[in-house]
């Protein structure tokens, strides 16, 4: 239950909502190669003062890539390294914009990817740049049915965010059902994942990537990070009045709910979503062989290197949740643990 201690602070518990997921913390042996040649890379641009600078050295966004992508090679885990920085100059910048101005930002993104043999044009923000070289040499082991697939789902999780800073804008709260509508495209998942598709010699066919059955196991994966970003991220966004787009905040409108409720709504949806995961892994192998017409044994093991690469993905990007200083601070695991937080009193937005 949510507490008021002394100077009326409110305080709350974090729970542990993917306590169920069924696959380990795993950390590749080359992120920390991985990570210093990213961030390298990415500070020689200059965009940050000192202070923005140790806020993105909290943010540990090599340790991220490390654990989500711990299946892949060190190439996509590099890939990974860039491409988190780059999300995350994208998202604290369209925060600070309207609805118009984050999909004119996007274009720059999606410019450099289409054509990353252009220089880009004199003027432009060097994230237009920073982008082009990240896509030059992301690209270079993969099908281009794959590229190809990756700049689509970059356009809607750009839409995504998008509609999520008319909604910021405008003050304007979803439905649970028209949130997460939006927010499986503006979390960012779709297209991250295509990355564990980018190593040499991988090609599934589109019959198998498209597959219903894989298409709601990479959706309950989506709802997964939903869920894990918003209950670790409230905290943070509630202060900055920047929860429009919360899960939590959502939830608590919906259903009437107080915060710790809420919080053990998530949690309850949550499971299901891990059970339904499940069972669907448990039948995919057989469906994939019924309705794609080549199937043959090396197509079947890049199809299960991908699934686990999905599950993998969610145990990843919830264990540096909570190891990140992003939002817990040093306490992270302290209160995964069931140490109560304090709810933050509400500031101005501020960059990163």
């Amino acid at each position: 239950m949510v507490q008021v201690h002394e100077q009326s602070q409110i305080t709350f518990r974090v729970p542990d909502i993917q306590a169920s997921w069924p696959w380990p913390r795993t950390l590749s042996s080359h992120y920390e190669e991985a990570w210093a040649a990213s961030r390298d890379w990415f500070l020689s641009f200059n965009l940050f003062s000192p202070k923005e600078k140790q806020v993105y050295e909290d943010c540990h966004i090599g340790l991220l890539s490390g654990l989500t992508f711990a299946l892949a090679d060190k190439d996509i885990i590099r890939s990974g390294c860039d491409l988190f920085s780059i999300f995350l100059i994208f998202d604290e910048t369209t925060d600070r914009m309207d609805e118009a101005g984050a999909r004119n930002f996007a274009k720059m993104y999606l410019s450099a990817m289409e054509h990353p043999e252009v220089p880009r044009p004199q003027g432009e923000p060097i994230v237009g740049e920073i982008v082009r070289q990240w896509w030059e040499r992301a690209r270079r082991t993969a099908n281009p049915r794959f590229q190809r697939r990756f700049i689509n789902e970059f356009e809607a999780f750009t839409e995504g965010v998008a509609e999520q800073a008319g909604d910021r804008v405008n003050r304007r709260f979803r439905s649970i059902e028209g949130y997460f509508a939006v927010r499986r495209r503006s979390v960012g998942l779709k297209p991250t994942v295509v990355l564990l598709l980018f190593g040499p010699g991988v090609d599934l066919p589109d019959e198998a990537l498209g597959h219903p059955t894989l298409a709601e196991m990479e959706m309950c994966c989506v709802d997964s990070i939903i869920t894990a970003n918003d209950v670790t991220s409230y905290n943070r966004e509630q202060a900055r009045g920047d929860d429009t787009h919360n899960l939590v905040t959502i939830v608590m409108r919906e259903h009437n709910l107080e915060l710790q409720s809420a919080l053990y709504w998530i949690g309850n949806y949550q499971e299901r979503i891990t059970q339904n995961f499940i069972r669907l892994r448990d039948n995919l192998p057989e469906r994939i062989r019924e309705d794609v017409p080549v199937w043959n044994e090396r197509l079947e093991a890049q199809l299960t290197h991908y699934v686990d690469g999905l599950a993998c993905w969610v145990r990843g990007n919830d264990a540096w949740g909570w190891e990140c200083e992003r939002y817990f601070g040093k306490e992270g695991m302290e209160v995964k643990n069931g140490k109560e937080v304090v709810l933050m009193p509400k500031v101005a937005s501020s960059r990163l």
